[in-house]
């Protein structure tokens, strides 16, 4: 019998990181490699980032910070949100978390139960899965169609919805297709998701920086701003000023779910790291 509980044995090792250790591997014994694994950028963290942390260090920035992220942190997502995204969030709607891939974990766990689904866009980031499994609900995939660049429909989602379903997850741009949703394809998935008052509309806006799409990005609230009582933002720091080994991510969306996503990271890792927290309001 074993010892592993049945929730651990049910999901599978992260296909991400198993790949990019099998780089690293091969690199350390002399093979040269490209590994197309991790959404890893090709540049390094810029200088005043890197200087900003330093004197963070120098100042004696190295304790404890409040679970949810500095005041100083959550003051530029904010006004980052309202610059770059034309969406108007308090400090009390926001998190810090280590990396965006804990701010939807800690989501999923606050949010969801058993029973319940999560409906994920494929192709996806191979993550999203096997978190739903891990916050006690389920995955349901809604397969996208190469004609419509693998991005899901109005009428998909309508007919995958049903009592059970919670939360739909939004990725754009892509990982892994680079594919964007226009405010126009947004508008019509809220058509759908207005009848369906129960879901929560997940919104990874993590590659915002990699973009490849017509005009300028948008997001889902760009298009939907009635539905901003259900509907989340994640993004972070990693893809856009590689800084993806200083694991900065963050959440906003409505107060109650924050709340809730506090006293889970409470409860499990605490706050990000501090001297990361400074480098990421430069």
């Amino acid at each position: 019998m074993s010892r592993i509980s049945r929730k651990v044995e049910q999901i599978r090792p992260s296909a991400t990181i198993a790949v990019s250790m099998r780089a690293m591997e091969l690199r350390a014994a002399g093979k040269d490699i490209v590994s197309l694994s991790a959404g890893e950028p090709d540049f390094d963290t810029p200088k005043h980032v890197r200087e900003a942390a330093a004197a963070a260090i120098e100042a004696g920035q190295t304790r404890y910070t409040a679970v949810d992220g500095t005041p100083e942190l959550k003051a530029a997502i904010v006004a980052k949100l309202h610059r770059d995204n034309e969406l108007d969030f308090e400090p009390e709607q926001v998190i810090v978390g280590n990396g965006a891939k804990q701010c939807l974990y800690n989501l999923m766990v606050a949010l969801l139960n058993p029973g319940d689904e999560v409906i994920v866009p494929a192709p996806y980031w191979v993550s999203y899965p096997d978190m739903v499994k891990l916050a006690d609900a389920q995955p349901a995939i809604l397969a996208g169609s190469p004609e419509n660049d693998y991005k899901i429909t109005a009428r998909e989602l309508q007919n995958s919805l049903n009592e059970n379903t919670r939360m739909l997850i939004l990725n754009s741009p892509s990982n892994p297709t680079g594919k964007v949703y226009s405010e126009e394809e947004y508008r019509e998935l809220g058509d759908v998701l207005e009848e369906h008052p129960k879901v929560l509309i997940a919104c990874d806006d993590i590659y915002e920086h990699i973009y490849w799409g017509p005009g300028d990005f948008r997001t889902f609230l760009n298009a939907c701003p009635e539905m901003a009582d259900r509907t989340v933002v994640v993004n972070g720091v990693s893809k856009g000023y590689a800084m993806t080994g200083w694991r900065i991510g963050y959440l906003a969306g409505p107060a109650d779910l924050v709340k809730a996503m506090r006293k889970v990271q409470g409860q499990s890792t605490s706050c990000a790291g501090s001297i990361s927290q400074a480098a990421a309001v430069a």
